[in-house]
């Protein structure tokens, strides 16, 4: 299948340092190693005129939003995610800025399109298949991948 710039958007999940730093309580241990991968993808779409969106978490300072199987061990381990810098914040590293063009959403939950207006925004600018690459496969990556089948995005 050849992609279509115009009409593909690269979707970079959860690649923060509240997942990625050994420091956090929510760091996915082989995340940090992927790192390279999804940067070599994100430059890879720029090159090709493929959107880059930015999908990340972002927690209210008293816990308020953070999802019930998550509560826990964000509670206890430093509340990750809930400032912007540091080895447990929402902050992404150097290889994922956000250059002109780029988009960043925060997600409330695990799939990028729940309670966020990413499914309005793809549809407006005429977007039809989403690549999807970053971290918490398990979680946030397969929820995200699932709803955009569900939603009918080539994915």
């Amino acid at each position: 299948m050849r992609l279509d710039p115009n009409k593909t958007a690269l979707l970079v999940i959860d690649m923060q340092d509240g997942f990625l730093d050994e420091a956090s309580p929510m760091c996915i241990p082989t995340a940090k190693g992927t790192v390279p991968a999804c940067a070599a993808v994100q430059e890879k779409a720029r090159g090709l005129g493929i959107g880059v969106y930015f999908v990340i978490r972002k927690y209210a300072a008293d816990g308020s939003d953070v999802e019930f199987t998550r509560h826990d061990v964000w509670k206890q381990g430093g509340r990750p995610c809930s400032t912007e810098s540091g080895p447990i914040g929402w902050a992404m590293p150097p290889e994922f800025q956000v250059k002109p063009g780029d988009t960043v959403l925060v997600k409330p939950r695990y799939s990028a399109f729940f309670r966020t207006n990413l499914d309005g925004i793809l549809r407006r600018r005429g977007i039809d298949t989403v690549v999807v690459t970053g971290t918490t496969t398990p979680n946030c990556i397969r929820a995200t991948v699932f709803d955009a089948i569900s939603l009918d995005y080539n994915t």
